[in-house]
């Protein structure tokens, strides 16, 4: 193939040269009367001439065209990265292959994978945890293509533990971990080991109850979920619900040794402005380790502020609270999907459709949206209230006390002994103002005494003289307007003075 590609070439040459030799002839001047002479020959011949001139220089274009070299086969790092292929044995999780009769030192035993196609070489690698680290590394050999197992020698790991292997198949294009790795296996003793203590670490916990700017961040609808490493797992098991007893959970998935963290996937079908809950299971057949409960709420809402109209008012007075959204960057998240929050219940709050204040909302129920939302309520418990408002993700917002003034007096309460003997001096008598919605409003008085049934001769300090019969103690208040109270007093029979 190769001498008739050079043959080809030749040939092409030799006309082309031949060719400038008659060129360089024609024009030359010793030339010029032979040329005469072939002119008057060969006048007839031009256009054949022509012609196959022509077709000369046109074949030999075509033939450097057709014959030049091409591309030889790829090599170094432009060859394909080596295919994928998968562990085989010991399975993961195996408790039986090795060393299924206790021994020490652990006899060898076979480890098993499948073939990856273009692999120039494998790595074998035991660690004791899942990490592989140099620190961790028990054994790790690297095996010529064509092997897909190895024997590990006698004594390579130790009774009673857990280990972890995986295989990497390597070429000049590249490295491929098999697809299914690590798995772990474990070498048989009495003390079977479970699965180590760990714990969440991220999305922070979001505890219940009232947000601020300093809590944790809102969350994307697809989050990534991270936890801790524990020991002696086989595999790990997430669980993520919108209840925290996880009884028919929303999604769950498993993940490998030493993978510690979950992309939550559009499928769960996590909405805005909601609280989930979530928590990992460290699998091992001889015991699993569960971590914390963690919950997260979503966004674009991070945390909210309560602000009354008024910050006091007299008992009875209709206010307007405004609820104000913020997102992740402290600043008002205007951009959301409405919904509703709650006012929470409390003594002497009703709360209104509007802020007419004559249709009442039973329900509490105000919607967000634009990331505004106003409640209307009547406040008539005097002293220092405050309002709360709660979110889908029961992530809840105080307010600032609100100074709420008693109404006018409406009763007068006195209270004091209902029996006395006469011909000593009398016990002490006080009275408590009230308004309308039983608030005590402060207030003065003054008070007499008068006679009931009976007969007495009355004082300031004594009864003096009655044998029996009642007398009527009576608290006037001095606000207005004034309103009295009294107390009917039993008066029984005594010594006279």
């Amino acid at each position: 193939m190769g001498e008739d590609k050079d043959m080809k070439t030749g040939k092409g040459k030799l006309v082309i040269g031949i060719l400038c030799v008659l060129c360089v002839f024609w024009r030359h001047k010793g030339a010029m009367a032979l040329r005469r002479q072939w002119c008057g020959m060969v006048k007839k011949w031009v256009p054949v001439v022509e012609i196959i001139l022509m077709a000369l220089i046109l074949g030999t274009a075509i033939n450097g065209c057709f014959n030049r070299e091409k591309p030889g086969p790829q090599s170094g790092s432009s060859a394909p990265a080596p295919g994928d292929f998968n562990l085989l044995s010991p399975s993961d999780g195996d408790t039986t292959t090795v060393n299924p009769s206790w021994l020490f030192p652990v006899p060898s035993f076979l480890i098993q994978w499948s073939a990856s196609e273009n692999a120039s070489n494998y790595l074998l690698e035991i660690s004791k945890d899942d990490d592989f680290s140099s620190a961790n590394s028990v054994y790790s050999p690297t095996l010529s293509s064509g092997i897909t197992s190895h024997t590990v020698p006698d004594g390579r790991v130790l009774p009673n533990k857990w280990y972890y292997w995986r295989v990497t198949a390597n070429n000049s294009g590249g490295s491929a971990l098999a697809s299914d790795a690590p798995f772990s296996f474990y070498t048989g003793g009495a003390s079977r080991p479970p699965a180590g203590a760990f714990d969440l670490s991220g999305p922070l916990d979001l505890p219940a109850g009232e947000v601020f700017s300093s809590s944790p961040n809102a969350e994307i609808l697809t989050p990534t979920l991270n936890w801790t490493n524990a020991t002696n797992e086989v595999y790990y098991t997430v669980y993520l619900d919108n209840d925290n007893t996880f009884a028919t959970p929303l999604y769950t998935t498993t993940t490998k040794p030493g993978v510690l963290d979950t992309d939550i996937p559009d499928s769960a079908g996590l909405t805005d402005t909601r609280r989930y809950y979530w928590k990992v299971t460290a699998f091992n057949p001889y015991g699993n380790s569960n971590s914390s409960t963690y919950s997260f709420a979503t966004g674009p809402i991070k945390y909210y502020t309560l602000v009354p109209s008024a910050t006091g008012i007299n008992a009875d007075q209709g206010i307007t609270a405004t609820l104000t959204a913020y997102g992740n960057d402290n600043q008002p998240a205007t951009s959301h999907i409405p919904f509703v929050i709650t006012m929470i219940s409390d003594t002497g709050l009703t709360y209104y459709t509007n802020n007419s204040f004559v249709t009442q909302n039973p329900s509490r129920q105000y919607t967000m949206t634009g990331g505004i939302a106003r409640a209307y309520v009547k406040i008539t418990r005097a002293g220092a209230v405050t309002l709360t408002a709660q979110d889908p993700a029961s992530r809840t917002t105080t307010s600032s006390a609100i100074t709420v003034t008693p109404g006018a007096v409406n009763t007068v309460l006195v209270s004091g002994p209902s029996s006395i003997t006469s011909g000593i001096e009398s016990s002490s008598y006080t009275a408590i103002s009230y308004d309308i919605y039983n608030n005590v409003v402060s207030d003065t008085y003054t008070w007499s005494k008068a006679n009931g049934t009976g007969s007495a001769n009355l004082n300031v300090d004594k009864l003096l003289g009655m044998i029996s019969g009642t007398v009527i103690i009576t608290a006037t208040s001095t606000s207005v307007p004034a309103k009295s109270g009294g107390k009917t007093v039993t008066v029984i029979p005594g010594a006279l003075a």
